[in-house]
C-alpha cells in the first residue's frame, strides 16, 4: 500500500505543477469562462479531453504531440478546477 500512496502523491504533485504552469501561461481563463458560461463550460472542456482519449486509443498517428497521459492529466485538472470553482461560487 505504501507504494500506491507514494505513486498517488507523485501524480498529485505533477497535476499541481501542470496547474501552476498553465495558469502562469494562460492566466485564470478557466474561472473566467466558468463565470461567463456556468458549469457547461468545464463540462465542454472535459468532454473535449474524453474525445481526445478516445481518438488516441483508436489511432496513434497524430500531428499534435499530446500523449494519453497528458490528456488524462488535463482531464483530472479540469475536474479539480471545476470542484474549486463550484466551492468558490457556492458562497456567493
Amino acid at each position: 500500500m505504501e507504494n500506491e500512496l507514494n505513486e498517488y502523491q507523485q501524480i498529485i504533485n505533477k497535476l499541481y505543477k501542470i496547474y501552476v504552469d498553465k495558469n502562469h501561461d494562460y492566466g485564470n481563463s478557466f474561472d473566467d469562462t466558468c463565470d461567463e458560461f456556468g458549469l457547461i463550460a468545464p463540462v465542454i472542456r472535459m468532454n473535449d479531453k474524453i474525445k481526445r482519449c478516445k481518438s488516441v486509443l483508436k489511432n496513434n498517428d497524430f500531428k499534435v504531440n499530446e500523449s494519453l497521459e497528458d490528456t488524462i492529466s488535463d482531464l483530472a485538472n479540469y475536474c479539480i478546477m471545476t470542484l474549486m470553482w463550484m466551492k468558490k461560487n457556492s458562497k456567493k
